[in-house]
């Protein structure tokens, strides 16, 4: 638990300084405090097409088609601090908690449903579950969702600093 709160309050100080720079020839977003780069693209936020399980999201970041990679052909599904990384916390309420380069972010369902983002971190007392990140979420609860449920993913490439 504690280790959880160290990493959080890492990851939260690390949003003020983060500078995320969006290239919207590539639909690419790179953050320059991390080194890491997230693909976001409109695709990202259409359930209709893109919504999938975990197993699915890994696969698909694992093969983007070159229409869509930017030219890079190392794309993964993030881990939860990751993730968690992108997050703004300082967003005006009915934003997203996502930094402001970041221009596809899904919102609720036409049900009222709020999107989730997968990650690839297994949620350790189940196997079933993974840890997922909820854009809209408030309250900065922690959420696992079963694997074979379908959600949204957003892939990462790089390794962070």
């Amino acid at each position: 638990m504690l280790k959880r709160l160290f990493i959080t309050f890492i990851l939260f100080t690390s949003f003020m300084y983060a500078e995320m720079v969006r290239n919207n020839n590539t639909n690419i977003v790179e953050d320059k405090s991390t080194g890491l780069m997230w693909l976001d693209d409109s695709k990202v936020v259409d359930f209709q097409s893109n919504a999938t399980s975990w197993r699915g999201a890994i696969w698909q970041c694992d093969n983007l088609p070159p229409s869509r990679n930017g030219g890079y052909d190392d794309w993964r599904l993030p881990n939860y601090n990751e993730l968690l990384s992108i997050m703004d916390f300082n967003r005006p309420a009915g934003e997203p908690l996502i930094n402001k380069a970041f221009v596809n972010v899904a919102t609720r369902s036409k049900e009222g449903f709020v999107r989730f983002y997968w990650t690839s971190t297994t949620y350790a007392p189940n196997n079933n579950h993974a840890w997922v990140i909820y854009f809209f979420n408030y309250d900065n609860k922690e959420f696992t969702s079963q694997k074979t449920l379908n959600g949204l993913f957003r892939c990462v490439r790089g390794e962070p600093k």
